[in-house]
């Protein structure tokens, strides 16, 4: 019986080493696994990172967008009413030179009107907004008339 005992004992001992062992490799795995999912998990923190500021500039880009497309809108409508505002542009120095800005106003709301549009901008067909805020800062008052006195001078031909 205490052989029995003995015997028993050796084989516990040996089921015990071999469950040590594969405690030893289970240990091993865990602990490369344990360095996988830190590896893992700097790289979901990058990618959310990388994600975020992904959001962030697409959200930016929208409002670009919204604002390329009404420009290219613009665009489109000044282009097809180029004609229109070139003549207008001349009528208005060729005729208005010499009037008062309230006689300008009526004839820039019966031209308009008579043509069926509402975008003529005199100013902003025959000059840019940097030669206006030159000619401002060289003495011009900014009042309406004086400016779009200054453009038919600068634009006008003698003859």
């Amino acid at each position: 019986s205490f052989r029995a005992a003995q015997e028993k004992l050796s084989l516990y001992k040996e089921e015990l080493v071999k469950i040590d062992e594969e405690v030893a490799v289970l240990q091993e795995e865990f602990g490369q696994r344990k360095g996988e999912a830190a590896v893992l998990k700097v790289d979901l923190e990058r990618a959310e990172t990388t994600l975020q500021k992904a959001n962030h500039l697409m959200s930016k880009m929208s409002g670009e967008k919204d604002r390329w497309e009404y420009q290219v809108a613009e665009i489109q409508r000044d282009a097809a009413l180029l004609s229109t505002h070139t003549c207008l542009s001349a009528a208005y120095c060729t005729y208005l030179g010499h009037f008062s800005e309230d006689v300008r106003q009526q004839a820039h709301s019966m031209w308009t009107e008579s043509r069926g549009i509402s975008t003529f901008d005199f100013l902003r067909i025959m000059s840019s907004e940097s030669e206006l805020l030159t000619w401002k800062a060289q003495g011009l008052s900014a009042d309406r008339l004086s400016q779009e006195n200054a453009v038919m001078i600068d634009e006008g031909i003698l003859v």
